[in-house]
């Protein structure tokens, strides 16, 4: 999921949906929110990745 947000935002921004998202990493929206409490959460996960990298 980190991956798949890394490269949505890169590519089209932080206002990508989370439907996008979940396509992208090929998981349910249930999911995601059972690991992020929400999208903001997620990408801040995976900007915080992406910069430690």
């Amino acid at each position: 999921m980190l991956e798949a947000a890394a490269t949505l935002t890169y590519r089209d921004g932080v206002n990508i949906g989370v439907e996008a998202l979940c396509k992208a990493a090929g998981v349910s929206k249930r999911s995601m929110y059972q690991l992020f409490e929400s999208k903001d959460e997620l990408l801040a996960a995976s900007l915080k990745e992406r910069a430690s990298a």
